[in-house]
């Protein structure tokens, strides 16, 4: 029997041997995590690092007593890839770019991810999860969310250039 659970999506950073384009970075908007993707190589990557940090992986974890610091990995990067618009819905897509961000920036990381109760484990099709916006409200009318900056996953090469010449 599979139901949804509460869980939370977290950005775990790390040294790849080199940048490629799709990496996920981190920048902070608004006290919140906000994703950009790298659409370009830098020239300078050392740069580029010192300016942005190093490029991050989602992970879905459940967390257990936060005094303790426990948590358990219930999904790795690779198994992050579907989103399930809620219960007025019988479809799934590829999560977006956009629901990551305003599951960050709304929901503080948190998600329902959808978990085999008796197996005691995620549900997996094509051996990616499922997940939801934490409340499961309906649908969200992206022209009301001001948040996100629809070009975000094209700007950064900007962003970078506009760095270096302010500093």
């Amino acid at each position: 029997m599979s139901d949804f659970i509460p869980a939370r999506l977290v950005p775990k950073s790390y040294k790849p041997l080199k940048l490629e384009k799709g990496m996920f970075f981190v920048t902070i908007k608004n006290n919140a995590i906000h994703l950009h993707t790298l659409n370009f190589v830098p020239k300078d990557v050392e740069l580029y690092t010192q300016l942005n940090g190093m490029p991050v992986e989602l992970y879905i974890v459940y967390e257990g007593n936060s005094n303790l610091n426990e948590f358990e990995i219930l999904a790795t990067p690779e198994q992050i890839g579907w989103f399930d618009d809620g219960d007025y819905s019988d479809e799934i897509s590829d999560i977006t770019i956009r629901q990551i961000n305003i599951i960050f920036s709304e929901h503080e990381g948190f998600i329902n991810l959808e978990y085999d109760i008796d197996a005691d484990k995620p549900v997996l099709y094509d051996n990616k999860v499922t997940m939801r916006f934490i409340n499961d409200s309906g649908p969200i009318d992206f022209d009301d969310w001001e948040d996100f900056d629809e070009d975000d996953q094209d700007n950064n090469e900007n962003d970078f250039e506009d760095r270096l010449i302010n500093e």
